[in-house]
């Protein structure tokens, strides 16, 4: 996959970070509890490179910030996206595994709606068309 070449994913990740995803998503979480935060639906970016995975059991504090357990950085069994964590807001995780398959869902599923949008209007137009010429076939052969 693309993503998976350093080089463009470090555009990549730039791009992700200008438009301040993970900012925005820690000023709207700021007054949420970790049980009300658990409950907010994230966008594939946001859970992807502004959270830890869920296999890391990090323990929140707020959006972008989360206590790492003790055994999280000795088990090598646990993801490598645990150790990749940093709080600090210019790292986060957009290096993880996670942030890059969060980027290719969200660009998957926008595709996807564009593509169904696009096959609707064609279909809508052909439709259009269709019926234009039929009524004036119809006309042509009336008169």
């Amino acid at each position: 996959m693309k993503v998976d070449d350093d080089g463009l994913w470090n555009n990549l990740k730039g791009c992700i970070y200008d438009v301040h995803v993970c900012q925005d998503l820690a000023a709207s979480s700021m007054p949420l509890k970790p049980s009300d935060f658990n409950k907010k639906k994230l966008s594939y970016v946001e859970s992807g490179c502004c959270t830890p995975p869920e296999e890391c059991h990090m323990r929140y504090v707020n959006a972008t910030f989360w206590v790492k357990d003790d055994t999280s950085e000795t088990d090598p069994s646990v993801n490598a996206d645990c150790n990749a964590w940093k709080n600090d807001r210019d790292v986060l995780c957009y290096d993880c595994q996670s942030c890059k398959q969060g980027y290719v869902k969200a660009l998957k599923s926008k595709w996807s709606k564009l593509g169904v949008f696009l096959v609707s209007m064609a279909v809508f137009l052909i439709a259009c068309h269709m019926a234009l010429f039929l009524a004036t076939m119809w006309e042509i052969h009336c008169t």
